[in-house]
């Protein structure tokens, strides 16, 4: 028997917590002052390896589970640590800080990413790169074609079956099947799904969390490891890889 699957995989680069691939998946959930969604909703800004983003006359700092004040407030963009690095801009020009506050990556990039496995994607002046921890940069796309370039960033999104990303989900409503004794004990959930569209264009390391109902999580699983090629994100000219996640609901008729 076939899901009736409501139609709401939604699909999005915002993966608030870090998903562990084989190399290191580039978040970007941003604190700033608009704290709003568009619902109008204050948006809960909560703490990320321990440290959390505040706000006052404008500018940012970081106070840790204590409710001291660690970083004092002197930036006006900060995203929160990740690997022990938080993103902050000063001006029009982002860095990278640790814990103490003490400045790890210069302030000279237009854009920077979360570090993952010891890696972050940066762009100046248009040019993407890679940089370690230290600092150091590289530029060589066959180094940087093996981690996950932040969704936002592409010149052009991944597309299923040459259509936008909504496409999919109607694609993956159609090939779930309702694991039968879900069905028969009148069972209904939802499952999250993660995973990477490659640059050959396939999914690759496909996971689902938790959930009330495991069987559903399997199917889900199942689907999506059957579709067919994507068209890859791309970044002047060439494909790279990127970081979905999305829920799939189970519900009966």
């Amino acid at each position: 028997m076939r899901t009736t699957i409501l139609p709401m995989i939604a699909i999005s680069i915002l993966a608030l917590t870090p998903i562990h691939t084989a190399k290191g998946v580039n978040t970007e959930s941003v604190f700033t002052k608009e704290t709003n969604d568009n619902s109008g909703k204050k948006k809960k800004i909560t703490f990320s390896e321990g440290m959390k983003a505040v706000e006052r006359d404008g500018k940012w700092g970081f106070i840790n589970k204590a409710k001291k004040l660690v970083i004092p407030y002197e930036y006006d963009e900060v995203r929160p640590f990740e690997d022990g690095l938080a993103m902050v801009r000063t001006g029009e020009v982002w860095g990278y800080i640790d814990k103490s506050g003490k400045t790890v990556i210069p302030f000279e990039y237009d854009d920077v990413s979360n570090f993952n496995e010891g890696h972050a994607f940066v762009k100046k002046d248009g040019e993407l790169g890679l940089i370690d921890s230290l600092g150091n940069i590289t530029r060589d796309y066959e180094v940087m074609k093996e981690y996950i370039l932040p969704f936002s960033w592409a010149d052009s999104e991944p597309k299923f079956n040459g259509e936008e990303k909504d496409s999919f989900a109607k694609w993956v409503n159609s090939k779930l099947i309702y694991p039968e004794p879900a069905r028969r004990d009148k069972i209904q959930g939802k499952v999250h799904l993660t995973f990477i569209i490659d640059i050959d264009g396939f999914p690759k390391d496909v996971k689902f969390k938790e959930s009330y109902y495991e069987d559903f999580g399997r199917e889900a699983q199942r689907v999506v490891y059957m579709s067919p090629r994507w068209q890859p994100a791309m970044f002047q000219g060439k494909p790279y890889k990127t970081f979905f996640t999305f829920p799939v609901v189970f519900k009966l008729k």
